[in-house]
């Protein structure tokens, strides 16, 4: 059951020099301890007691200490399983440099955040958010799928155009 969810969660890629391997979904490199820290929490816990073989007490209740130590071991194993056939491959110091920068929190953004339910009178505030390139970009491409946004060839670089608001 741990298997078949946690893969998806943490998206390894490569395994590095270093015995680390490289997340996709967390955009660093990590190393089995992180792995485990990270993967090792309420939600997969709640999964795991769902197993049949989970430590359960005289009153059939999930012995949670217990879970959560075989838990960590399972996740040790699952590890060494991921990390095994994955391509060796540390990406260079100028990949690494580029994964930095796309994903480093170091621009600023005006974002119209829709409000929440409860408080109406918040609706259409525009606020400056912290923002890297890649959200930059993951932004860009949802206003444009909506239709709020027209993407326009590189032939045209004279002509900058704004949406209409």
């Amino acid at each position: 059951m741990i298997a078949q969810e946690v893969p998806s969660r943490i998206g390894l890629k490569y395994v590095t020099g270093q015995g680390r391997a490289y997340s996709e979904v967390l955009s660093e490199e990590i190393g089995r301890g992180h792995f485990v820290e990270r993967m090792c929490n309420n939600e997969i816990l709640r999964l795991a007691a769902k197993a049949s073989d989970a430590p359960k007490n005289a009153e059939g209740d999930v012995k949670r200490p217990a879970l959560m130590s075989l838990l960590e071991k399972e996740l040790k194993l699952l590890w060494g399983d991921l990390t095994k056939d994955l391509p060796v491959g540390d990406g260079g110091p100028f990949e690494r440099a580029m994964a930095l920068l796309w994903h480093r929190m170091t621009n600023m953004e005006m974002v119209t955040h829709p409000p929440p339910a409860a408080d109406a009178k918040l609706q259409g505030v525009t606020l400056a958010t912290r923002a890297s390139l890649a959200s930059k970009a993951r932004r860009l491409i949802e206003k444009h799928k909506a239709g709020e946004l027209k993407l326009y060839s590189r032939w045209e670089p004279n002509r900058v155009r704004r949406p209409q608001r």
